[in-house]
């Protein structure tokens, strides 16, 4: 019988003789009804044009049928049936008799099929837009898979939502209609999105859960690039935290981004919006705050709430760049596809597909690292050639495929943007050796405090640290090519290890060994880009923008990774080179900036119309005088949500914490706002069912002085939580009301 395509409700539909074109409107699908069929005790229904079934739970296969009418008999006789389908297709004495409980009818030819009961479905009205918008026409619960004008063009894709659905077949040409039916393993967060081309609008096909997007307007067409646009190359870093020579820490070796900032504006106290990867690169990529995608763990996407939002390099996409990204920009899958073919140029579902270089490059962890690296280990690594010398580690490798990129945009006759996503310094620290040996682990510095703030509340606190067998360098067949010169060491495998029981000097040091090495290896691999644009003779015509997608914490206050509305969880290193504003080169500015900011910030430096609809704001300002005061931005906000094992016993989350907790099942949420004197944050119990916070109810409150503090100097932030002390009454009460204006949507 047909394959297994939906599980659904029982329905029947019926073909209709018209084909119109797809902007025809919507019609009833059901001609005139044959005369029932008596089958057994029942009268059955059934169409002489036939259908095909689904298969779905409980169907079976009844043998020894010989027409139609025993199919349906058959049936009638088993209570837990409802729907029949008779198949004469098959070269056999005999047709083949489905029966089933639940099935879906599609079109389909030599096919008999009824129901029980008379269908009575019919196509609901046109449901509103998903959100309500004028892109496309929702219909419910619908399917459009019969083709008009002989169009067969089909494609099948993973999406998030309907919306997202409707948005990539609205960019695509050949695409008139879509079809988004949630998985029923992955529930509202993924499905299927099947496309076609021109179909016949009055043969709709009842499939519960489905939604069907007709196309009514495309995107605008191109706008022309600004007169000499500027080229954007863009580089993230994963885990990266502005302890670097471009920010005043020169134990660290980071030459070439040293020199980007001899000729770029760093900025000193530059924030995420949410101190983990997905979060936080949903929101830069679209110039969206987490409170507005409601993406805060690793299961939602921006794109379920703004599909046809323009992302950062969408919007250059818009004004006639070419875009293309390389290695981790957004977190796998999130938006799924790397967002193709929205966000960038390459498109694997285009007719380019065949072209290595039309679809987002796949990355993959490091090639070269032996079995046993896990995911929190230090592994030097050798560089023999016969493993792939350097380019067996992952960014090594994506920075190879961007410098053929960088090649064949200079060539081009069009602007680019060109997206570079390096994972290191992100655990595991795999580094090759001869970077590893740069750095003399008994000088490496410890925290100034191994213990959680004083006064601090435990909601606050994560215990992300390195639990169980920690190798240096990893076990396997080959230690002599992936370290042999390095000695082999473990970390404790003691678990009870908190933010209350730190790790032992010597271990510290060991781990900051490991992170300083991968960030000295990933501004290796920025130092080849760079060489390379100037090769091309680039560097004059274009903006570079490096930063972090979020901070890190190497042992302050027993804290390590990320997952904090602490400093060292929020804040992340910034630097923007425009070679058309001199005024800003070589210089720091301690003006306040969000990464949410980036996208508008890029946009106006590249001559580009105000990007709209963005909740970042442009810090054009502080490229014209970096030396101003604060400007018109005084605050920064961060926040994050907790999910205590038993908030009874500990209020700081297990070691993934919310990452694959549903957002209904929250626990507490964090907010945070950073003023340039004080950072101060309130936790607040999360009422799941509205997705805000219950701000009647303080959980923690908490606030830091950074008056005075010297920003190159990590050990001089959240040392006492001073909320409460009356002499800081005032400067609490200031930022406790920006805070709750600020988040107001998250508020009940």
């Amino acid at each position: 019988m047909a394959t297994l395509l939906h599980t659904a409700a029982l329905v029947l539909t019926m073909a209709v003789s018209a084909a119109p074109a797809v902007s025809a409107a919507l019609a009833d699908p059901f001609p005139p009804r044959k005369a029932p069929l008596q089958c057994g005790n029942q009268t059955g229904w059934f169409t002489d044009r036939g259908t095909t079934t689904s298969q779905s739970p409980g169907s079976a296969m009844v043998p020894g049928v010989e027409s139609a009418a025993d199919c349906c008999a058959h049936c009638s006789r088993n209570a837990s049936c409802n729907a029949w389908t008779y198949n004469t297709q098959h070269a056999n004495p005999f047709g083949s008799c489905q029966v089933a409980p639940f099935v879906m009818f599609a079109f389909g030819p030599n096919l008999t099929s009824g129901s029980t009961n008379p269908p009575t479905w019919q196509p609901p009205e046109p449901a509103p837009p998903l959100p309500a918008t004028g892109e496309c026409q929702y219909v419910q619960d619908t399917e459009y898979d019969a083709a008009a004008a002989g169009d067969k063009w089909r494609l099948q894709i993973d999406t998030t939502s309907a919306g997202q659905c409707c948005a990539i077949c609205r960019a695509l040409p050949e695409c008139h209609v879509s079809h988004y039916l949630p998985s029923p393993w992955m529930g509202d967060i993924q499905g299927t999105c099947s496309m076609r081309g021109k179909v016949d609008l009055s043969r709709p096909t009842h499939v519960p859960n489905s939604t069907a997007c007709v196309v009514k307007t495309r995107p605008p067409p191109p706008q022309p690039a600004p007169p000499r646009a500027m080229n954007v190359l863009y580089i993230v870093s994963d885990d990266a935290r502005p302890e670097m020579p471009s920010f005043g820490q020169d134990y660290i070796k980071a030459p070439n981004l040293a020199a980007l900032s001899a000729r770029g504006l760093t900025f000193m106290n530059a924030y995420c919006q949410q101190s983990i990867c997905s979060p936080s690169r949903n929101s830069f990529m679209s110039g969206k705050r987490p409170q507005n995608t409601k993406v805060w763990n690793f299961i939602n996407d921006f794109r379920q709430e703004f599909p046809f939002h323009d992302s950062f390099p969408q919007y250059f996409k818009q004004h006639n760049y070419s875009t293309t990204g390389h290695g981790k920009l957004y977190h796998p899958s999130h938006p799924i596809n790397f967002d193709e073919p929205l966000s960038w140029s390459q498109n694997t579902s285009s007719s380019y597909a065949n072209d290595p270089n039309a679809a987002y490059p796949a990355y993959k962890r490091d090639s070269g690292k032996s079995t046993g690296c896990g995911y929190f280990d230090v592994c030097p690594t050798g560089t023999d050639p016969k493993r792939g010398g350097r380019d067996q580690f992952v960014d090594h490798h994506t920075v190879t495929q961007v410098l053929g990129t960088m090649d064949r945009a200079a060539r081009a006759r069009q602007p680019f943007f060109i997206g570079v996503g390096l994972i290191r310094p992100h655990l595991p620290f795999i580094v090759p050796e001869d970077t590893w040996a740069q750095y003399n682990e008994s000088a490496i510095k410890l925290p100034g405090s191994l213990y959680p703030p004083a006064n601090a509340p435990n909601i606050s606190l994560n215990d992300q640290v390195f639990e169980g067998t920690h190798t240096f360098c990893p076990d396997g067949a080959d230690i002599a090519v992936d370290c042999p010169s390095v000695e082999r060491r473990t970390l404790p495998t003691d678990t009870d290890i908190s933010p209350f029981k730190p790790f032992g000097a010597d271990n510290i040091r060991f781990l900051r060994h490991g992170y300083y090495a991968a960030i000295t290896f990933m501004d290796e691999q920025v130092g080849r880009l760079l060489d390379h644009l100037e090769l091309l003779g680039q560097t004059s015509s274009t903006i570079v923008i490096f930063h972090g997608d979020h901070g890190w914490h190497l042992g302050e206050q027993g804290l390590w990774t990320k997952k904090t509305c602490f400093e060292m969880g929020a804040r992340v290193p910034l630097i923007i080179a425009a070679p058309h504003l001199t005024a800003s080169h070589g210089k720091r500015t301690s003006q306040m900036a969000e990464l949410v900011d980036v996208y508008p910030t890029v946009a106006e430096l590249a001559g580009l119309p105000p990007a709209p609809d963005v909740d970042g704001v442009s810090r054009m300002s502080a490229f014209l005088d970096p030396a101003a005061p604060a400007g018109e931005k005084d605050y920064a906000f961060s926040l994050f949500p907790q999910c205590p094992t038993d908030p009874e016993t500990n209020l700081w989350h297990t070691s993934r914490g919310c990452q694959d907790v549903e957002r209904e099942n929250f626990g507490f949420f964090g907010f945070s706002i950073r003023s340039a004197a004080f950072r101060y944050t309130e936790w607040h119990p999360w009422i799941g069912a509205e997705l805000k916070a219950d701000w009647s109810v303080m959980t923690g409150v908490e606030l830091y002085n950074y008056r005075g503090v010297d920003m190159t100097d990590f050990d001089q932030f959240d040392r006492v939580n001073v909320a409460g002390a009356p002499e800081w009454s005032v400067a609490q009460a200031a930022l406790a009301a920006e805070l709750r204006v600020h988040y107001s949507t998250m508020a009940t």
